[in-house]
């Protein structure tokens, strides 16, 4: 049975298994090594959620918060449940739990991104209580 926890500390035993789930999420993106994963889960500000079938790493998901003058926020980014795991609400199990952490920080708001084409991702975030703002999404590589 799959279970969703927050990771505190991070070794080489699931760096494999991030770098399979972000390939599934953006075939471009690269390797993650695990100093990057270590500094996430250290780090005061951010937290790395995963769904954990046995051993292997099947979920998972990072959120960022950060304080504003219009209130406390929490970014979560990478949002990906392994293909041969989707349609088993492990998807919304996952969210639920970061919801609920950003609620037990205080934060204000949740935010996030979608690319159109993660239909059911869309759907997930929509049923959870999301609404879709018309914004314009600018970044700089640095």
């Amino acid at each position: 049975m799959a279970e969703t926890l927050r990771i505190t500390q991070a070794d080489s035993s699931i760096v494999d298994d991030i770098n399979r789930l972000l390939k599934q999420l953006n075939a471009d993106k690269e390797e993650v090594a695990l100093a990057k994963i270590q500094e996430i889960v250290i780090s005061p500000t951010a937290e790395l959620w995963i769904v954990k079938d046995g051993e292997q790493v099947i979920g998972m998901s990072t959120i960022n918060f950060l304080q504003r003058v219009m209130g406390s926020v929490g970014y979560v980014d990478d949002v990906v449940i392994d293909e041969s795991h989707r349609g088993k609400g492990l998807g919304t199990k996952l969210m639920e739990a970061i919801i609920q952490s950003a609620r037990d920080r205080g934060v204000e708001r949740v935010a996030l991104t979608s690319r159109p084409s993660r239909g059911a991702a869309n759907k997930l975030y929509l049923k959870l209580g999301f609404k879709m703002k018309q914004t314009n999404a600018f970044r700089l590589k640095l």
